[in-house]
């Protein structure tokens, strides 16, 4: 009766060896029709786009940048707020990127659970050492040079999730999505 429970049915209905078309009453079903989608249907054709801020690449991004945001100094240390890491812990892209070292680094900070987590605690990994760099060093400043460091530190966070999640074929999709998301911060750059 409901749209999710008509795509949750799709894989039964394709089943069937017929040429069909699938009308979404929802743009927001798009994933979860695509998902449902049995492995043996290889030709697909949607006409319609799917905008990035329904990936989890764009959120997975959010929350890198609030990483950012709320990141502080303090006696020539740096922190990172609790509340943005555990976000970014529970990230499917994040996992999925994470090797055996970074695993324990992440267990380690859940463990301490602390308010604020010194850069220390979240260092020490390529994929740590990536994405929780200090970058915006100055909230009030929109100069040309925080602007590219910022792009630079995003595009870096892209190129070592994407290389994590590059042999998920669930995760296809949002490896597009995160070469899209690449794209646009290169043309970002070009035009400040």
């Amino acid at each position: 009766a409901s749209s999710a429970g008509q795509a949750k049915r799709l894989p039964d209905i394709l089943k069937k060896d017929e040429d069909f078309a699938v009308v979404l009453p929802d743009e927001s079903l798009l994933v979860p029709v695509l998902n449902s989608i049995p492995e043996e249907i290889e030709d697909i054709n949607v006409t319609m786009g799917l905008p990035m801020s329904g990936s989890r690449i764009h959120t997975f991004m959010s929350d890198v940048a609030s990483v950012q945001l709320h990141a502080v100094c303090r006696k020539d240390r740096w922190y990172f707020y609790h509340k943005q890491v555990w976000d970014l812990f529970s990230s499917e892209l994040f996992r999925k990127a994470l090797d055996e070292s970074s695993q324990e680094k992440v267990r380690l900070v859940k463990e301490g659970a602390k308010y604020y987590i010194p850069i220390e605690d979240l260092s020490g990994t390529p994929l740590l050492d990536t994405v929780f760099r200090p970058v915006v060093t100055d909230l009030k400043s929109a100069s040309s040079e925080q602007i590219n460091a910022f792009a630079g530190y995003q595009k870096d966070v892209i190129r070592i999730v994407a290389a994590g999640i590059k042999d998920d074929p669930h995760l296809a999709l949002e490896l597009e999505y995160a070469k899209e998301y690449y794209k646009c911060i290169n043309v970002l750059q070009d035009i400040s």
